[in-house]
């Protein structure tokens, strides 16, 4: 496995949550009654019909904003991860992760299979997070594989959940690297 080169457009949370909050606040303006767009495209539609179409738009922005949630923290795992092999850390979690890293040789790290595993083995002080990510990333699965099977989710999340998990997280377990993710709260 070769040198991590970073491409530093991993997606800050805040960022996320702006995008998450800006979208839905047009989708608001668009489906208003009063709004003249909204008058003429929706002119065939009963009340109910534009409410349940904005409804329908606004849960896919919630599955979309959760994916980009899981993605920004799947970032900072993976360069974690990387990071700590290539500072050769002394700590148990670096040490397993650099063992780690020699066993795949050219193979992928894969997160909930190499990564999550490694963190509850050798940093059990953060199992609680882990094992509350590795339920909340059957969603991310669910959501990145097209949704056509049924998910094995422990509870139901919306995207609210997954931010506060990720700020969580990102506040509490010792990354080397956060990166461009910063966890100030833009939750609404």
């Amino acid at each position: 496995m070769g040198r991590l080169v970073l491409s530093g457009e991993e997606l800050p949370l805040t960022a996320i949550a702006d995008h998450h909050n800006d979208l839905k606040m047009a989708l608001y303006s668009y489906y208003d009654p009063l709004s003249p767009s909204s008058m003429s495209r929706f002119a065939t539609y009963t009340s109910d019909e534009v409410r349940q179409e904005r409804d329908e738009r606004l849960d896919e922005l919630e599955r979309a904003s959760m994916l980009n949630v899981f993605g920004s923290l799947e970032a900072v795992f993976q360069i974690d991860f990387h990071q700590r092999c290539e500072h050769r850390k002394k700590d148990a979690l670096s040490k397993a992760f650099c063992e780690l890293r020699k066993h795949l040789g050219q193979k992928r790290v894969v997160l909930d299979e190499h990564i999550f595993k490694t963190w509850k083995k050798h940093a059990p002080n953060w199992n609680r997070y882990i094992g509350e990510l590795n339920g909340a990333f059957n969603m991310r699965n669910w959501l990145a594989h097209g949704r056509y099977f049924e998910p094995a989710l422990g509870k139901k999340y919306n995207y609210e959940d997954i931010y506060v998990l990720a700020e969580r997280v990102l506040k509490s377990l010792p990354f080397l690297y956060t990166g461009n993710v910063s966890t100030d709260s833009v939750t609404s």
